[in-house]
């Protein structure tokens, strides 16, 4: 029995811990760290899993007497496969449920996470560049658009005290605000460190004095949270992002899915879609409340 997505409605603000992870895969390499994610973190945070397979079809280049062949070998055996993948994945898992979905995963992802009531989405990435990208895109990179939830976005499996330490980059914006309230919120649980990079372009307006920065952050922090290391870079933001949290040793990058305009992030990219395509570190991308 397929699922079938319902338009997206207003949702609740992002509840943490969660309560509901959404964990998409292919079957792929990638969506296997993903899965390994997913896992730990039901576990961690004692919620429930669902994990879900979005069927695309195949390619438009198949023609219609392929496709009827198709149906003759046994669609439903191919289905009946895709869920047994599924039941496999889930095994030992208390909480959980399955989903097979049909439809184009871009616009599917969003309204199954809203439909599921996922507080979290812990997906791969293939890590398109170039012409690839602009071909075939990626569906965690368009997802940070949409997607209610924040999305979890990893290319290896964690260990299993996994992160150990988080790293956070703000600005003197309010969705920088709500992005580190939520990183803070992982340090806290998790019993992480804490890092806080303020990068200042080279070609930006000026940039934010060090004092009134650190005094801006230490007002969104409440008694018993993490202390903060303090990082200061100049660069391109999503560069200086990427190399800070190799050179220093951070296991989970948080950042905010924040949208400029749809032509600029069409043909470059937000900051947060250019560390999750180029970034071997995990990255979660928080949705802002304009996106919400």
């Amino acid at each position: 029995m397929k699922t079938r997505a319902r338009p997206l409605a207003h949702r609740r603000k992002t509840l943490f811990p969660p309560r509901m992870i959404l964990a998409p895969l292919d079957f792929s390499e990638c969506s296997e760290a993903s899965l390994a994610a997913a896992r730990l973190l039901a576990r961690r945070f004692a919620c429930r899993l669902e994990l879900a397979h979005i069927d695309s079809g195949p390619p438009p280049a198949v023609s219609q007497t392929a496709m009827e062949a198709v149906a003759r070998r046994g669609l439903a055996a191919y289905e009946e496969g895709l869920r047994s993948k599924l039941e496999a994945a889930r095994a030992g898992l208390e909480h959980s449920g399955v989903h097979l979905v049909s439809g184009d995963p871009e616009t599917v992802l969003p309204r199954l996470a809203h439909d599921a009531a996922a507080d979290l989405v812990v997906m791969g990435t293939h890590g398109r560049t170039g012409l690839r990208r602009l071909a075939l895109g990626s569906v965690a990179e368009a997802a940070v658009h949409v997607c209610r939830a924040p999305i979890l976005v990893t290319r290896k499996s964690p260990s299993e005290k996994w992160p150990l330490r988080i790293l956070a980059p703000v600005k003197w914006t309010d969705y920088a605000d709500e992005t580190l309230r939520t990183a803070v919120a992982w340090a806290r649980f998790m019993g992480a460190e804490l890092g806080v990079l303020s990068v200042a372009e080279e070609d930006g307006l000026m940039e934010v004095p060090h004092d009134e920065l650190r005094d801006h952050v230490e007002r969104l922090l409440d008694h018993g949270d993490p202390e903060p290391q303090w990082l200061w870079r100049k660069g391109r933001p999503y560069e200086a992002i990427i190399e800070t949290a190799e050179a220093e040793g951070y296991d989970l990058i948080v950042v905010s899915a924040h949208a400029r305009g749809r032509l600029h992030d069409a043909l470059i990219g937000t900051t947060a879609e250019r560390v999750i395509r180029c970034s071997r570190v995990p990255v979660l991308a928080v949705p802002s409340q304009a996106a919400r």
